[in-house]
């Protein structure tokens, strides 16, 4: 089950290393990325009291790993929708700040991936403090997240096409947490074979129909307000 989380992780830390690069001040990403490595930090003196088999059976429960899953599709749908917003503002164009907030919101795997990765280095690091590998662990996060940030945005360096990218991260992401439960009920159940149901294909037609309708309104919207600018 720890190849699922690691999944998980790895689509909610690519989306938000996306939505990190779409902000153009280095003060500010920076920002961005210290708070939520402080969030790893801060948990340090409860999650220190925390085996490292009670880590392990977390990662292993079915209905833990399927809600992390409902709640990618939630950020999803959440970035999918806020995203007009976000290209209005970028614009120059007003927008409410509760709206701009929330669409910079990191992925809630991310954090949970920061914290328990932070708990498990406790059990993998000997002869250190906690306070110590708590230290090292969130500035190591800070620095590699900082480093993958710049590294995105030197390869897409226009924020149109990093803008795109992170619709199309949604999208996949809602992919997979959509199909994890049927990861999930394998995994556990053993069936000899695969079962397509219909509510998760049905999930996928209209999540595709969704985005498909989302993208043409957000280039027509991105050519609107070009014209407008112009």
């Amino acid at each position: 089950m720890w190849i699922l989380f690691l999944i998980l992780f790895t689509f909610g830390g690519l989306s938000t290393i996306v939505k990190s690069s779409l902000l153009d001040d280095f003060k500010t990403r920076s920002a961005y990325w210290a708070v939520i490595s402080l969030i790893g930090f801060l948990s340090y003196p409860f999650m220190k009291q925390v085996s490292f088999v009670q880590i392990e059976t977390l990662l292993t429960q079915k209905e833990w790993l399927e809600r992390m899953a409902v709640w990618l599709v939630f950020e999803s749908l959440v970035t999918t929708l806020l995203s007009f917003k976000i290209i209005r503002s970028h614009f120059g164009l007003k927008i409410k700040k509760w709206q701009n907030l929330l669409f910079f919101m990191p992925s809630l795997v991310v954090v949970a991936g920061f914290i328990l990765g932070n708990a498990s280095m406790f059990y993998l690091m000997d002869g250190l403090s906690f306070l110590k590998v708590a230290t090292f662990t969130s500035l190591g996060c800070f620095v590699i997240a900082l480093f993958l940030t710049a590294v995105f945005r030197w390869l897409f360096f226009n924020w149109n096409l990093q803008f795109n990218i992170l619709i199309f991260m949604a999208f996949f992401q809602l992919l997979v947490a959509m199909f994890l439960p049927l990861l999930l009920r394998e995994s556990y159940e053993k069936t000899p074979f695969f079962i397509v149901e219909l509510q998760p294909t049905l999930f996928f037609l209209a999540g595709s129909l969704f985005f498909g309708v989302t993208g043409y309104l957000l280039f027509n919207t991105i050519r609107r307000l070009r014209h407008a600018k112009s």
